[in-house]
């Protein structure tokens, strides 16, 4: 069984495989991934990276025009995701610190939506449309379904109470 503890190894192994998008350095990080934290480096990457997310890349260039080729674009197209998975870090630091090494999973399973599908859906994103200038919805993936009971430990998933956001503590 895996616990909350593995999103202190597989967020920093998310952000190396972005930095080497992004600076073309390979690392060796080979000592530090096993297979719960590479599930959920994967689970991570879907979520915002268009090189592991292929559907991702496609909308991304073709509806918002983002050249993903181009260094500075790419960069500029990193810096809210990444500042969202700092966000997820330091509040997984916090959960586990303050209620233990379950305390983050069980947190995050109220603002995980019941297993589905592994179809794409939007979900809302605010990144700047290189072509029109004006802020768009960026496609998010739905995490896939071994990711999700991963994620969740294999429990059943609960609703986020009305009008409360995951990231606020």
């Amino acid at each position: 069984a895996c616990d909350s503890r593995r999103v202190l190894e597989a967020v920093p192994l998310a952000l190396y495989a972005v930095e080497s998008r992004l600076t073309g350095q390979e690392y060796d990080l080979s000592a530090f991934e096993n297979p719960e934290n590479l599930k959920l480096k994967h689970a991570i990457l879907m979520a915002f990276d268009p090189f592991t997310n292929a559907e991702l890349r496609k909308e991304a260039e073709e509806e918002y025009g983002w050249n993903l080729d181009d260094g500075a674009e790419l960069e500029a197209y990193y810096q809210r995701p990444v500042q969202c998975v700092l966000r997820i870090l330091d509040s997984a630091k916090k959960w586990i610190k303050e209620r233990g090494s379950d305390s983050y999973f069980n947190f995050i399973s109220a603002f995980i939506p019941p297993r589905t599908s592994r179809r794409m859906e939007k979900w809302t994103g605010r990144f700047p449309s290189r072509r029109r200038g004006t802020r768009i919805e960026l496609m998010w993936t739905k995490v896939p379904t071994e990711a999700a009971s991963f994620l969740s430990g294999g429990q059943q998933y609960g609703n986020a109470p009305s009008g409360r956001d995951g990231f606020r503590h």
